[in-house]
Formats: structure tokens, sequence, C-alpha cells
């Protein structure tokens, strides 16, 4: 399945997934089991180099920040506990 939006920003569904894109960021929400609707956030720069990256977990409320900066990659996360959900 598909939509579209405009000629900046659409979304789009299949069975995994519903992604919206905009120009400078898009947002993914799982459709998998076991993946409990986890949320990814893309945030993009004009730096191909450089973006943010959010996961969110809305069963355990927790999150995880990825600030990828050429090949630097910090990693931050809401508290210790990383839950199952938000690992690749």
């Amino acid at each position: 399945m598909g939509g579209f939006r405009s000629n900046e920003d659409y979304v789009r569904q299949n069975i995994n997934r519903i992604k919206f894109c905009f120009p400078k960021f898009s947002i993914n929400r799982s459709l998998r089991n076991g993946e409990n609707g986890k949320v990814t956030i893309h945030v993009y720069t004009n730096d191909p180099n450089k973006s943010l990256k959010i996961k969110i977990c809305p069963e355990h409320q927790s999150f995880f920040v990825e600030h990828l900066f050429e090949k630097k990659i910090n990693r931050c996360t809401k508290s210790e506990f990383l839950c199952e959900h938000l690992h690749e």
C-alpha cells in the first residue's frame, strides 16, 4: 500500500511499517510483531554525514538517541535500561 501527499512529503504503509517522510525528517512506526509499535525518527541536515536517529519504545517508555557526526556516533538513553524493542 502507499499514499502520496505532495511533491515534498508522503506517507507509505506496508505490512511491516508506516513511514512518514518530509524534507528534513522521517518517522517510522513498526507494525511487526514483537516490536510493540517502536517508533524511529530520523532528522537530516544539509550535510549527508550528519543526522540524528531517535528510537522510542512506547511499551517501556524508553528511548535511544544516536547523534551521527561523520564517523563519530554519540549515543544516549533515557535511563540505563534499554529494552529489547530498541535493539537493531
